[in-house]
């Protein structure tokens, strides 16, 4: 098919119109065929069923040309007479979807038209000399039909909007299309069985219709309107009026995916609800959203629908239509409506979590940047203690000389994680050389750093190690302070592709909650002790390394780093590996 270009679709149907009189202006003469087909041509350019950018089969291409040729080359007024009034079942499907003054009054016209290219030409040519006797001359319908079509040629000049959705009505299509053969085939009956002239028997064929079609408003206006029994009945069977359900949900699929903001999103699908013909306007507040979509009228119905949040928040919508809804269709619009809501309450959720991901990415980085500054605070404590013990200048210098290139390195690290915390996690350092800085760092403090194991000298993530490190010996010399004469040892090994850190205390055991909730969330306690665990453990498990307990009993209690592959099991309070 070819693509659609704005503006084009009124022009082709002009021409088709145009063609269509003029072929059956030479219905006797040998160019009625190849101006059919172009007839028929422009009718598929401007068709409003089959989008302009869908490819077609070879099959249903075959088929098509097989129908045109058919259409085109066997001139039977019975052919052309169910032809027209498909075309206008086309045009009135078209014209009582669309939403805009100026395209319904072009596409009412081409109605017109072809209502009067029927009776004025095709209807006529399917009856007998003697009962068509009172039908218009042929020479003066052509000129009233070539008027009419002036006028939809100049109604078409008008500038359209690009922007005007092809909507299709296929109830209104349906209608128009049997209305047209009913009146024709009625007519023709009345004629036959009359034996009247055809203008007469044409009068009361529409008095008929009009007469049944008056009765049938009467009877709806006395059964309640649009909420009484016969409107109920006939309703039921138009669950999917005007807009199926699978074309809704592609639309809200399609905004789910182009719109972010769960605010916009609603609003967007709220306008598109307005688009469905039945609804013209929609007001809605609620679930912290709210807003305005489309047009007023005196017919509104409320909607309150629940939102799938916390708090079971419910939207308000205040729905306006062009005359009042039946029941099954407020259900219908009630079930649209209920759709763009979850999507909205699904949105609203993930920008939720998004605000609580960022909160605890804030919180854990501040958290784990204190926790460094804090144990830098403790080291210079520990300085400045040991500067009050000794009296010697040399002694003294010797200490300051270890201690202050360690701090500043620390204190370089933390800042390198405020500025840059993706960088700062993939430093990579020797095991050797990050050894050696851990016992320059804590030879003071009374901590024995046992001689690394080394058969490989890995480069490893310093962020994971300093981390593990600061936990684990702060924690101990922390526990060192309540309880005096601790021992603390500190020990590195590193062989057959393995890494295993670990700090190893003679203390009192963990109390049997705090050690199996230690490396799963923080843990509240007076000493600050669970929180910069927690993050060591999250660190090491992001870079394939694991924090655990491995022994937790009375007289040892060791926190270990080691590479994820060589697993080792928690220990529980007792000191025994959980079952």
């Amino acid at each position: 098919m070819r693509p659609k270009l704005a503006g084009l679709d009124n022009l082709a149907l002009v021409l088709a119109l145009g063609l269509l009189l003029a072929a059956a202006a030479g219905h006797a003469m040998p160019w009625r065929a190849p101006l059919f087909l172009a007839h028929l041509g422009a009718v598929l350019w401007w068709q409003p069923l089959v989008p302009g950018d869908r490819r077609v089969s070879w099959r249903a291409g075959l088929f098509l040309g097989a129908a045109a040729v058919a259409l085109a080359f066997i001139p039977t007024a019975w052919i052309e007479l169910v032809w027209t009034a498909l075309f206008g079942a086309l045009v009135a499907g078209r014209g009582f979807a669309s939403r805009h003054a100026a395209q319904r009054r072009l596409l009412a016209a081409a109605l017109v038209f072809l209502a009067g290219f029927m009776f004025m030409l095709v209807v006529p040519s399917l009856l007998p000399a003697g009962l068509a006797a009172g039908a218009l001359p042929r020479a003066a319908a052509t000129w009233v039909l070539t008027v009419l079509l002036a006028l939809v040629a100049l109604l078409a000049m008008r500038p359209v909007r690009a922007d005007v959705p092809r909507d299709f009505d296929v109830l209104y299509a349906s209608a128009i299309l049997f209305g047209m053969l009913l009146v024709a085939f009625f007519g023709i009956a009345v004629m036959t069985l009359t034996q009247r002239g055809y203008a007469q028997s044409m009068a009361i064929t529409l008095a008929t219709v009009a007469g049944l079609l008056l009765s049938i408003g009467l009877l709806r206006r006395a059964s309640g309107g649009a909420g009484g029994t016969l409107a109920i009945g006939m309703s039921r069977y138009l669950l999917s009026y005007s807009l199926p359900h699978e074309v809704w949900l592609e639309r809200l699929a399609g905004l789910n995916r182009d719109e972010a903001d769960a605010r916009r999103f609603f609003a967007a699908a709220m306008a598109a609800l307005c688009e469905s013909g039945v609804v013209v306007g929609v007001r809605w507040n609620g679930a912290g959203t709210e807003g305005v979509a489309g047009a007023t009228s005196s017919h509104v119905e409320s909607l309150d629908l629940p939102v799938p949040l916390a708090g079971s928040p419910t939207i308000r919508l205040v729905v306006a239509s062009t005359e009042p809804m039946a029941p099954s269709h407020l259900w219908h619009v009630r079930l649209l409506a209920r759709l763009a809501v979850e999507f909205y309450g699904a949105k609203a959720r993930e920008e939720r979590l998004r605000a609580q991901q960022y909160l605890r990415a804030v919180h854990e980085t501040g958290a784990r940047v204190t926790h460094d500054v804090k144990n830098l605070l403790q080291s210079l404590k520990g300085l400045i203690g040991a500067s009050a013990v000794l009296r010697e200048d040399r002694a003294m210098r010797a200490l300051i000389e270890r201690q202050l290139p360690v701090i500043e390195q620390r204190l370089s690290a933390t800042l390198s994680k405020l500025e840059s915390p993706d960088s700062d996690s993939r430093r990579l350092v020797a095991l050797s050389v990050w050894w050696e800085g851990l016992a320059r760092q804590y030879a003071s403090q009374g901590v024995e750093v046992a001689p690394a194991q080394l058969a490989l000298d890995l480069p490893v993530p310093a962020p994971v190690f300093d981390s593990a490190a600061d936990n684990f010996l702060q924690n101990a010399l922390q526990k060192r302070a309540l309880h005096a004469g601790l021992a603390i040892r500190a020990s590195l090994s590193a062989r057959d592709g393995e890494v295993e850190f670990a700090v190893t205390d003679d203390g009192e055991p963990l109390a049997a909650g705090i050690a199996d909730a230690l490396f799963e969330a923080p843990v509240a306690s007076a000493n600050g002790l669970g929180i910069g665990l927690y993050q060591s453990a999250q660190l090491a498990r992001a870079a394939g390394y694991q924090v655990s307990l491995s022994e937790n009993r009375p007289g040892c209690v060791r926190f270990v780093l080691l590479s994820r592959a060589s697993g080792m099991p928690r220990a529980t309070a007792a000191g025994r590996p959980p079952a």
